[in-house]
């Protein structure tokens, strides 16, 4: 409970600090992270070191992004582009 306490308030009094304006990590450290700090709260249940550490996760996930790369378009035409190809291949030659 200690640690709970003291990790609050030191989240509360830098509140008002300003960002950091480079990342210390990259998307995938980032992501582990947060996927962490879920965890530990899931664990935790209802104690308030679950809540904050809940509120880490949301936050570090707002500020990651997306993952680099990520394109829901190019994905589904990539997934489409497959099924094409899968559905032409069962399709015995000539038949309509």
């Amino acid at each position: 409970m200690d640690l709970a306490n003291t990790l609050a308030a030191q989240v509360d009094s830098a509140r008002h600090l300003p960002l950091l304006q480079q990342p210390l990590l990259n998307w995938c450290e980032g992501d582990a992270m947060a996927r962490l700090l879920d965890e530990l709260a899931t664990t935790l249940g209802d104690e308030p070191l679950a809540e904050l550490a809940y509120e880490l996760a949301e936050k570090l996930r707002s500020r990651l992004g997306p993952m680099p790369g990520y394109d829901p378009q190019a994905m589904l035409a990539a997934v489409l582009a497959s099924v094409e190809r899968r559905l032409n291949l069962d399709t015995p030659p000539g038949a309509s």
